[in-house]
This record gives structure tokens, C-alpha cells and sequence, in this order.
């Protein structure tokens, strides 16, 4: 029968362990693998996972019983079952339980870009619903010496702005006309009818590079290094090789909310940009069957369902420019946007991709990672996380070593007999754990190198491919928010 320890609270476990270790048998000690005992953040969920042993005998499990009833001063509790550590949520991954460090912040920081992109979503939300404003063009309404004003540039200029709709005029060109005011119109008229127009003129042609079928955000969305609805295949055949016709379901709600939420962090335009796609997927949802846009096919397949959910956010950049030119409420919100530079669109597109391109792969391999477990007639591969508890030579600090992490050393004092005393440390990494009919013991071995560094490398902005630069707690913590939605097994072995 296995046992497992489990901890109520977040403090440092390392009195209580060290404690119970020198009072049992150096045979429950090297059955026992040790998880993290350390202090930890909040990231980690409770009651977390601290210990687990092998099968143990019973009086080796009576043994434990008693000895772990002498410990008085422990909240630890000790559980008995049959039982491979597994992550405590099958919570599917969404953007608010991630951590900050995911997003290369700090929780203050990643709060304070949430709240930015909110508050310009607020207008953009409004601008991208194309819903008409109710509010008119001024001119429409104007009067006596206004009108008059209004008449005048119309006939200088040789085009009425409404109907031109910024295709040619220019603010250059009401300038220009504005010279030479006619005497019989006050100066200050003529200067409102003439900076009015001027706006009018710059935002017709600032929404159509925007929104219109040439426009940028047209092209960002179209652009396959932004969104590439081929992504699951491209990771199944660089880093997974799975059998292309197995299926797989994928939440594009998921991957778009965490790219949001990854773009919203990017200094100067992030909160605006981020604000902007927002806008576009939540509308881009509603004319959806399902809003939680999820995507059900095989691997090599799957890029035809992702395709069409983009035809909707073209449909919808376009309905947007067409009630652009046509509701002067609209425009004049998306006019307030980028005079307030609350909206800039960036000259380098490299971080935007990189970030969107980071949370989709994110999202593609904790989709299809789980394929690479499979059984033959006589043998179960199962890949989780390898976590081997291993004696070493002395006090030792926790490094990273290539792909696989080394936690700092904790010293043990062993039996009674002091047999098993020493300094032990886990190492952990991404591999297999196979079991064969007829062997008394599974083995483990590597996952493929490029997997995991793809998983724990630090090259985060690559736009094509970029690393996914997930921690150390990935692997140390089964309960972390790294690791929520993975289902990732803990699987333990002794060095």
C-alpha cells in the first residue's frame, strides 16, 4: 500500500519531514519520494502534495502509523491508497489562472494591465458591436453663418466630406482651403467649421486604414505568423508526431483570451491592442453556435474549423468600417482613442505575434500532450512528469541542469541505526514512465529534448515558434497553476 502526505498551508516543511525521518527505518526512507517541502507561493493550491512512497509492507505501514502519530506538533496529514500524484484541478486553462510570471510580470503589474485594457475596451467594445450611436455628423444639423461657413469650404474644396468619406480629401486640403476667409463669416466661425472638418477628413481615413478589407487590422488577422489556424498540426509534427488522424478538441476562446491577456502586458501599445482584439473576439464569439468556440477534429484537420471562426472576425472588421463612415458617434469615440494615444497601432508587430503565437501553442500542446501516452499488447507508456529522488554528496542549491530541474538538498537523518542519513534532492523533468507485463518495476526515460525545450526555454518572443518559458514549479508542484489543465501525472522513482 502506498502512503501520502499532504499539507494544509504554504510554510516550510522541512522541520517536519527531517523530524519523521530520523525516527523511521532507512527502508520507509528510500521508498519515499519528497515533493515540495519547501516554502511556496501562492501559485501552489492546498492541500498540497509534500510526499508519496512506494508499496509498503505491512509493518512497514504500521511502522508509519505509529511513528507519524508521535509527531504531536504537525498539521501534516497521512493518507494510505493506491494512487499516482496527480494534478489536484482538471480545470481547463484560461487566462486568469495562469500566473504573473507566465506573463513576464508581477501580480501588480499584470492587474494594473488588466485594468488599462479594460477601460479602452469599454469604447472599443462599442466601436467593433457596430451599433448605431444615434448621434449624427454636426454639419448635418448646422445653420445660418455655420452653414454658411460649411457651404463654402464644400465649394472650395470641390467635394462634400461625407459623401468623399476620406477616399481623397485630406486635413492638408481643408487647410489649404481654409485660407482667405470670407469677410461676412466671423473668424472664429470659420476656425470651428474649419478644425471640424479637418477632424472629420483625418478619421475617415484613419478608420479605413484601420478597418477597411486593405486595412491593418484586416491584414493582422489574416496574417499567418498572427493567427495560424494550422497551429495544432505544426506542433504535432515539430515536437509531438503524433498520428495526424487522432482527434483532438481545442478552446480557441482559450487560446484568444490568454493571447488578450498576454498582449495587454506589452509596454506603451499592449493595453490598446489588447483592448482592440478583445473587442473583435468577443464579437467574432457572438455569431458563433458556441461561444466557447471549440474546435473538434483530428489533428490534420483541425485547421479547416479554425479557418471559418476567422471568416467571422473579417466579416465583422468590415460591418465595423461600414458603420465607421456612416455614425459620426463611432468615429468620433474612435477619434478620442487615438488622440488620447490610448489606441497606437505599433510600427513592429513582432511582440503582438509572438505573444498570440506563445498562448496558442500554450493551449495546443496541454490539448495533445496527453496522445503521447499509449499501450501496447504488453507494455504502458504514460508521460508525466519524472520525479526521482536521488542521495548526493552534500548541501546542494536548486539549478536547472539542461532540461531537467535539481531541487535543493535536504538533509536526513536516517533510522535509528542512522542507516539512509544523508543529503537527498529531487531531480525532475518531462519523460516517460514505462511499464512492462512481467516487470516488477516501470523504467523512465527523457521526452524528446526539443519538447522540453520548447516547454521550459526562455526564447519567449520568437513569433514563429516561441519557447513557452514555463518555471520550475511546472514540474515541482502538481497542484501550481502551471500546471492546471494539464493532467500531468507525477511519477516517482528512486535514484
Amino acid at each position: 500500500m502506498q502512503a501520502h502526505l499532504f499539507a494544509p498551508s504554504r510554510r516550510s516543511y522541512e522541520p517536519d519531514i527531517n523530524k519523521l525521518a530520523s525516527l523511521l527505518s532507512p527502508d520507509i526512507i528510500s521508498s519515499t519520494t519528497l515533493f515540495a517541502i519547501e516554502e511556496v507561493d501562492e501559485s501552489v493550491a492546498l492541500p498540497r502534495y509534500i510526499a508519496q512512497t512506494t508499496d509498503l509492507t505491512e509493518e512497514q505501514t504500521e511502522e508509519l502509523k505509529i511513528t507519524f502519530a508521535s509527531l504531536s506538533e504537525t498539521d501534516i496529514e497521512l493518507k494510505f491508497g493506491e494512487a499516482v500524484i496527480e494534478p489536484s484541478s482538471g480545470l481547463e486553462i484560461n487566462a486568469e489562472n495562469l500566473p504573473a510570471s507566465f506573463f513576464g510580470t508581477s501580480d501588480a503589474e499584470l492587474l494594473e494591465a488588466d485594468a488599462a485594457r479594460s477601460s479602452i475596451q469599454e469604447t472599443l467594445l462599442k466601436i467593433m458591436e457596430a451599433k448605431p450611436s444615434g448621434i449624427d455628423y454636426p454639419e448635418k444639423d448646422w445653420q445660418g453663418e455655420k452653414l454658411t461657413a460649411y457651404n463654402e469650404f464644400v465649394k472650395r474644396l470641390g467635394r462634400v466630406p461625407l459623401e468623399d468619406k476620406g477616399a481623397y480629401l485630406t486635413e492638408y486640403m481643408v487647410g489649404q482651403a481654409a485660407e482667405n476667409p470670407p469677410q461676412e463669416i466671423d473668424i472664429a466661425v470659420w476656425k470651428e467649421v474649419q478644425e471640424h472638418l479637418a477632424r472629420e477628413v483625418m478619421l475617415f481615413g484613419r478608420a479605413s486604414d484601420w478597418f477597411s478589407i486593405t486595412g491593418k487590422l484586416h491584414q493582422l488577422i489574416t496574417d499567418q505568423r498572427s493567427f495560424n489556424d494550422d497551429f495544432v498540426r505544426r506542433i504535432n509534427d515539430t515536437y509531438l508526431h503524433i498520428d495526424g488522424n487522432k482527434a483532438v478538441s481545442i478552446g480557441m476562446d482559450v487560446c484568444m483570451n490568454l493571447a488578450i491577456r498576454a498582449i495587454g502586458t506589452i509596454k506603451v501599445y499592449g493595453p490598446g491592442m489588447g483592448a482592440l482584439v478583445s473587442s473583435l473576439w468577443i464579437v467574432t464569439k457572438s455569431l458563433l453556435p458556441d461561444p466557447s468556440a471549440k474546435v473538434n477534429a483530428a489533428i490534420n484537420e483541425l485547421h479547416n474549423k479554425v479557418t471559418e471562426i476567422f471568416r467571422h472576425s473579417l466579416k465583422s472588421i468590415e460591418t465595423t468600417d461600414q458603420m465607421l463612415a456612416i455614425d459620426w458617434g463611432l468615429l468620433d469615440q474612435f477619434g478620442t482613442l487615438l488622440e488620447s494615444k490610448e489606441l497606437i497601432w505599433p510600427r513592429d508587430l513582432t511582440l503582438l505575434r509572438a505573444a498570440q503565437s506563445r498562448a496558442f501553442h500554450y493551449v495546443a500542446l496541454q490539448s495533445t500532450v496527453q496522445l503521447m501516452s499509449h499501450s501496447h499488447s504488453i507494455s504502458w507508456l504514460t508521460i508525466g512528469v519524472i520525479d526521482i529522488q536521488k542521495k548526493v554528496n552534500g548541501k546542494q542549491d536548486g539549478r536547472w541542469s539542461g532540461n531537467h530541474y535539481l531541487t535543493h538538498s535536504v538533509y536526513s537523518k536516517g533510522g535509528g541505526c542512522g542507516c539512509g542519513k544523508g543529503w537527498y534532492l529531487r531531480e525532475l523533468f518531462l519523460g516517460y514512465s514505462v511499464a512492462t507485463s512481467g516487470s516488477p518495476q516501470p523504467t523512465h526515460s527523457d521526452a524528446p529534448a526539443n519538447l522540453q525545450k520548447k516547454l521550459f526555454g526562455t526564447n519567449i518572443h520568437n513569433e514563429e515558434d516561441p519557447e513557452l518559458g514555463l518555471t520550475k514549479g511546472f514540474l515541482i508542484y502538481p497542484d501550481s497553476k502551471d500546471r492546471t489543465g494539464w493532467n500531468l501525472k507525477q511519477l516517482g522513482f528512486s535514484g
